[in-house]
């Protein structure tokens, strides 16, 4: 019998094959022995999962893959294939593609010519790679359109904003009964992780909307809410589990627990801190951790969420803090959390700087540090989520009008095509332009970005646009 995590690799690895096979498919002629060997390991592996599931459903889902009831999580093999398997899904509008009992390698390859295809167009009497399919009487696989889930807009940010501002609040809970020697309330804030769960697999680009809302008095609550989102979107694009994901929710919600035991006059000093007073701040990350353990807290909190608070400051080559004996590498939660706190820190208007970097810049900016401070892998996947233009930069377009970047773009040769909210004369909202529209006679694209800009130069108040 065939285990749970032997099922799990098979349904992986049929997607790597696919990817694989798809991809050859794209460069070789028909004949071409590869493209055999490829559509017979397809076919193996088709056959493990049919033979004990009668059906095998490749379905795409916001930013996801599930074979059957089953996501498929994204590893570092799996990552551009399942990625690829997703756009070109995307691409040629198809949400589901079902496989059963009886396919022939023939009906087999005949799909997947037609799928690599470029001649089709989207009708009104069902998806055309679907009639295609009925015509050739191919009856052992089927195709449903992609349709995105549709949740109307004022109700969704109503409800989007009802998680991020109470998130802030337990935070700023959590921090005041810290310093009065009160329980945690982890309980609360686990359930809070979840939510946020939810909506970053689900409706992404309205919490990124709301990390733009930078609080300036209240900077370490909008702060810890802010990483914690950033952390959730690339440990999403890394395919984790809803129960992973909310435990690294977790760790980057209270990564800077420890500074409610640090004097407010050291952490909102407006010059450069002396050598006694940045021992102090650097010792908040093991202030943190000891602080959760001293409330009996280990059996609500995993040891991977308090190994994210400890050594989110560690960085990538060692060279943060706290400093160890025996040197060991940072955790996979502090590798993400360290990339997510310094974009946010970057971001924001500070008592030390308070003209902040765009989000554009920061990038830029954090990307000479890949290597050293951060993880290079885990930045591209940061990326690969935010954007060349990350959600909330106000950019100019080709037209000369302005825009607030609304959403990115999921398909990676185009980051840097999102879709963008104009800003008319009066500052307010004016159109939703999705910047990878093409021209259907010239085939180029409609509209382009030239460059960043400063809101507060063009008095434009990005968050505005997603309160």
């Amino acid at each position: 019998m065939v285990s749970d995590q032997e099922f799990y690799h098979i349904r992986s690895n049929f997607v790597l094959k696919l990817s694989l096979l798809i991809r050859t498919m794209k460069i070789f002629n028909p004949e071409n022995e590869t493209i055999d060997r490829h559509s017979q390991d397809c076919l193996d592996l088709m056959g493990g999962i049919l033979k004990t599931e009668k059906r095998l459903c490749l379905r795409v889902l916001t930013d996801a893959i599930f074979i059957n009831e089953e996501r498929v999580r994204m590893r570092k093999d799996s990552y551009q294939a399942i990625k690829f398997i997703m756009e070109e899904l995307k691409e040629k509008k198809i949400g589901e593609v079902l496989f059963t009992e009886g396919i022939s390698p023939e009906d087999f390859r005949e799909f997947l010519y037609l799928l690599v295809s470029n001649g089709w167009e989207m009708r009104d009497d069902g998806h055309p790679l679907m009639n295609q399919l009925v015509e050739k009487k191919i009856d052992s696989i089927a195709v449903k359109p992609f349709e995105p889930i549709s949740i109307d807009e004022k109700l969704r940010r109503e409800e989007v904003k009802k998680i991020y501002f109470r998130s802030i609040a337990m935070v700023k809970e959590v921090s005041q009964n810290l310093m009065e020697d009160k329980p945690l309330a982890f309980r609360k804030a686990k359930r809070l992780s979840q939510s946020m769960v939810d909506l970053v697999l689900n409706d992404k680009s309205a919490l990124l909307g709301l990390s733009t809302v930078k609080n300036y008095d209240e900077y370490t609550y909008n702060h810890s809410v802010n990483v914690s989102i950033y952390s959730l979107m690339i440990g999403a694009k890394l395919g984790f589990s809803k129960r992973a994901l909310a435990e690294l929710g977790l760790a980057a919600l209270f990564h800077d627990v420890g500074k409610t035991k640090i004097p407010s006059v050291i952490l909102k000093k407006p010059g450069k801190l002396d050598e006694l007073e940045w021992e102090i701040v650097k010792s908040h990350p093991t202030i943190g951790v000891e602080e959760i353990l001293e409330f009996h807290q280990l059996a609500e909190v995993k040891p991977r969420v308090l190994f994210g608070i400890f050594d989110h400051h560690l960085y990538f080559d060692l060279s943060g803090y706290p400093t160890m004996k025996r040197k060991k590498k940072q955790t996979l939660f502090g590798r993400i959390i360290t990339i997510a706190d310094v974009y946010d820190a970057m971001t924001t208007p500070r008592c030390y700087r308070k003209e902040p970097y765009s989000p554009a810049d920061a990038i830029k900016l954090m990307w000479k540090e890949c290597g050293a401070h951060f993880d290079p892998i885990l930045f591209k996947v940061f990326v690969n989520a935010m954007g060349i233009y990350p959600v909330g930069s106000l950019v100019q377009l080709d037209d000369d009008e302005l825009g607030i970047v609304y959403d990115t773009n999921p398909r990676s040769e185009l980051l840097d095509r999102p879709t963008v909210l104009t800003i008319t004369g009066e500052g307010t909202e004016g159109r939703t332009v999705n910047l990878s529209d093409r021209d259907e006679k010239t085939g180029g694209f409609k509209r382009s970005i030239i460059r960043c800009l400063d809101p507060k130069k063009y008095n434009v108040y990005v968050q505005e646009h997603f309160l």
